[in-house]
Formats: C-alpha cells, sequence, structure tokens
C-alpha cells in the first residue's frame, strides 16, 4: 500500500512518518505535502492508495482536497484536533478519524482496516465484478464493521431504510447502520429483487407476505413491518408480486 501525509504540521507529519515507518508492514510512504493545494498536486503525481489527512490547513480545508481532487480513487483516514469534523468525515466517506495527539494502536488499527479495504477493491477490479454486478444478481454486499467486512447475504435483507446521508439495513432481526446512502443501494439492488417504493424505503419483494389497501397502500414483510407505498411506486410493485 502506497501511503501519503498531508498536514501542516512538521510535528505531525514526523510522528505520523515514525508510526508508520515502524508499526505499519506493507504500507510505503511516498510523499507528504502541507497544504490542501500542495496536497492535490502530490496525489495527482504519485497516485497513492492511501492520504493521511488533516482537516484545518492554510489555503484550504481536507474537504476542500477531496472536492478539488478528479479522480477520488484513494482511501482517506482524517488526522486532526478537531473533534466536531467527525460526521462530516464520515458523510465524505472516510475510512478513519483520529484525534490528535495520534494513538499507535489506533492508527495501526484504522491502516490494517484501509488495506482491508484496498484487498477488498482490488479483488473487484480482478474478479471483473463491477461488471457483473450490471448484469446478474448479487447473492451478498459487504457491510463495513469495525474491524471487519460482513458479508451479508440478499436473501436475508428485509428492507433498507433512509437514515440522512447513511442507511440502515433491516434483516429479519437485526439492524446495520452503513455510510452509503439509499440511492447507492437502489441502483446496485435493483437487478437483484430489490424495489425502491418510499422516498425513504428500499424492501426485498421476496419479504412482502401481504399488500394492504390501508392509507392508500402498505407492504406486510415477513418480520412484520409495516411500510407505506408511495403512489408513483404502487403499480410497480403490484405488477412485481402479481396483483
Amino acid at each position: 500500500m502506497k501511503a501519503v501525509i498531508i498536514d501542516d504540521e512538521k510535528d505531525a507529519i514526523k510522528s505520523l512518518s515514525i508510526i508508520i515507518n515502524e508499526y505499519c508492514e506493507g504500507v510505503e510512504l511516498i510523499g507528504t505535502a502541507n497544504s490542501a493545494l500542495s496536497g492535490i498536486k502530490l496525489i495527482n503525481e504519485l497516485s497513492p492508495d492511501l492520504v493521511l489527512l488533516d482537516v484545518e490547513m492554510p489555503g484550504g480545508t481536507g474537504f476542500d482536497l477531496l472536492e478539488g481532487t478528479a479522480n477520488r480513487d484513494f482511501l482517506v483516514i482524517f488526522t486532526t484536533a478537531y473533534e466536531h469534523y467527525s460526521i462530516r468525515a464520515i458523510r465524505a466517506n472516510a475510512n478513519d478519524y483520529l484525534m490528535k495527539p495520534i494513538d499507535i494502536d489506533e492508527l495501526v488499527a484504522a491502516i490494517e482496516n484501509a488495506k482491508s479495504q484496498l484487498n477488498f477493491n482490488q479483488s473487484l477490479k480482478n474478479k471483473n465484478l463491477l461488471a457483473t454486478v450490471k448484469s446478474e444478481k448479487l447473492t451478498k454486499i459487504p457491510i463495513s464493521m469495525k474491524n471487519e467486512y460482513l458479508l451479508l447475504d440478499l436473501e436475508d435483507i428485509q428492507f433498507i431504510k433512509s437514515d440522512g446521508s447513511y442507511s440502515v439495513i433491516y434483516t429479519f432481526d437485526q439492524n446495520y447502520t452503513t455510510a452509503k446512502n439509499l440511492k447507492y443501494y437502489e441502483g446496485l439492488l435493483s437487478q437483484s429483487g430489490f424495489l425502491r417504493i418510499s422516498n425513504s424505503h428500499v424492501i426485498n419483494v421476496e419479504k412482502v407476505v401481504k399488500y394492504l389497501r390501508e392509507d392508500g397502500g402498505m407492504v406486510e414483510l415477513m418480520n412484520k413491518v409495516k411500510i407505506a407505498v408511495s403512489k408513483n411506486r404502487r403499480q410497480e410493485l403490484k405488477a412485481l408480486i402479481g396483483i
């Protein structure tokens, strides 16, 4: 894994460099930068796999850097002294968010998670699964946990509910919060038996046990949850369930 550090504090760059070189096997530190502008240039020139990124820097924030990068094909770990940016970091699909002073164990764990994500992404490319997603039904989707990825069987999913910029995936007796929005899952699962029936819900059509005429139209799923169907989705749903 090739990594770069972008931080306006020399001591922070030095500290992160020492930890990476001494404790993070398989990680090559290939460059550093001290501003958002120079960071963008560094990323474009070196194409790193991982960027360890500060938030507040001269001439722009770490978020400005992400917005100004043409091709976001790298992983991000934020390293900052400011806790209040954590939610925004999640929304920017950061892999982790570490508070300064950086704890060695936390950084090592965050980089290990990033390596796992990189390996997973590479596996998708190697097997051409991205093309397969468009032409064949999926059977599993990865759910990011603290130190691992859970491969969740689609047949276990009852429905997916929007929660702002996040989504909550519901099985029969558990739920999992992910950083992907509902539109992402709508597109990913549209060929796998799932249908968006409202602004806030995507359902597994195979889990529908009842269609209720009450309140303009509702479905009841196997887990007894009832969900309203928006007017412009009723005909499509009825056609799928044969009524």
